[in-house]
């Protein structure tokens, strides 16, 4: 989906940028006025004497006397029949233009456009489109890139899309200064319905909230053997066709990374799969999203890196906590009200996760159970540049859970096995 506010900013910036070419292109015309004038003065006031020549040859055909107008015939007397001259007439062959004359229209012949003054406005045209595709490259403005929905977003090529972006600029910024104020006036428009329909939308997603964190799921979790193992269901996550020859790593992970994804816990896996490929337009995100009811969703391949922690996604596996657990009031986009829903992970969610992380563990030699180096929160591993995975998440129970979960495991046959044939399978190890 399109976002508004992206479209405004690129034509405001196109606006400004047409802006700039106008202007310079009126001062280079102004220029040549001056240079044209000082050359050749009579050139100058030609088109004013011309002008002049008109006006007088109007007032004198508007002042000259007709002369030419036909008497109005009298009428018949009163009770005295009309003589009879030539076939009878019908009162449509009796109308005005037989008793008054037609107005006379004085005819002005229009004076030839000079030679120059065509090329001129031909000059002025071309130097707009070069100008504003000169502008456009300069600085990089592609509108139809801006304009395309995202699935589409490559269906341009940058050059032809360039040359387009241009002509709009070169075209004038009135136009571009149109279609933003009408762009504007939707926007405000959709918002405010969006706005009153949102405003039931709020009690809506905590009533779905209270649902999901109800006794009933929390006790789903709380088996009589909690840290038995179980399979995880894996295939390679969402499309790991398209990783086949790429976000290969440099070599085995070392780091696991836990986050919350900072949506709505009501919403879809499928929405957490849209933010990453549709609005940020990556290829994949995290390597595990963890539903509010324990379901474990797959998401990147875990023998390729993942889009989760700038700067450290090479050697590291990311899993997340469907949900938002920030809860500062201060911050604009927290969950202090909750209107993302959940404002803590479930004990589903934590109990899953936990299994998930026992698994990698368990997996990859490089991965140690060490809390301080290996298995970090979002927020310890990238200090200063994030709260996720939120105030209010549970780290130190979690990181009790993970620890217990790794400790049964290593006793158990079952776990044993079941890391055993994860290791045959071809998308865990490159």
């Amino acid at each position: 989906m399109v976002k508004a506010d992206d479209v405004l900013t690129a034509l405001t910036v196109a606006a400004g940028v047409s802006l700039g070419v106008e202007r310079s292109l009126e001062l280079l015309k102004h220029f040549m006025d001056l240079a044209n004038g000082s050359l050749n003065a009579d050139e100058r006031s030609a088109p004013l004497k011309q002008a002049e020549e008109a006006i007088a040859k109007a007032e004198a055909a508007l002042k000259a006397d007709p002369g030419d107008a036909v008497a109005p015939k009298p009428l018949p007397a009163a009770g005295r029949a009309p003589q009879a001259a030539g076939p009878a007439r019908s009162v449509a062959d009796s109308e005005a233009s037989e008793k008054y004359p037609p107005p006379q229209i004085p005819l002005i012949p229009m004076a030839a456009l000079l030679t120059q003054d065509t090329a001129n406005t031909l000059f002025f045209q071309f130097a707009a489109a070069g100008l504003g595709i000169l502008a456009a490259w300069a600085f990089d403005l592609q509108l139809l890139h801006v304009l395309a929905r995202p699935d589409n977003a490559h269906a341009f090529f940058p050059v032809v899309d360039k040359i387009f972006t241009g002509l709009v600029i070169g075209g004038g910024s009135q136009p571009i200064h149109v279609l933003i104020r009408f762009l504007s006036e939707r926007k405000i428009t959709v918002e405010a319905a969006q706005a009153a329909e949102g405003e039931g939308e709020v009690e809506k997603t905590k009533a779905l909230a209270k649902v999901i964190t109800s006794r009933s799921l929390v006790t789903e979790a709380k088996e009589e053997q909690p840290f038995a193992w179980v399979d995880v269901v894996y295939t390679g996550g969402v499309s790991p066709g398209e990783l086949e020859n790429v976000h290969k790593r440099s070599g085995p992970p070392n780091l696991i990374v836990y986050h919350h994804t900072a949506m709505s816990s009501v919403s879809s896996f499928q929405a957490v799969i849209d933010e990453f490929r549709i609005s940020k337009k990556w290829i994949t995100g995290y390597h595990c999203v963890i539903m509010p009811d324990g379901a474990i969703k797959p998401f990147c391949r875990w023998d390729r890196y993942g889009n989760h922690a700038q700067g450290l996604n090479d050697r590291s596996l990311g899993i997340a906590f469907h949900g938002n657990f920030h809860t500062k009031a201060d911050d604009k986009f927290s969950n202090a009200d909750g209107r993302y829903g959940n404002q803590k992970p479930t004990e589903a969610q934590l109990h899953a996760g936990a299994r998930v992380i026992s698994l990698w563990v368990s997996l990859y030699p490089d991965i140690k159970l060490d809390f301080e180096h290996s298995i970090l929160p979002h927020r310890e591993a990238m200090p200063r540049h994030t709260v996720c995975p939120g105030s209010n998440f549970p780290i130190d129970p979690f990181k009790t859970l993970i620890t217990q979960y790794h400790d049964a495991w290593s006793h158990s046959q079952a776990a044993l096995d079941g890391v055993a044939a994860f290791r045959k399978l071809a998308l865990v190890y490159a």
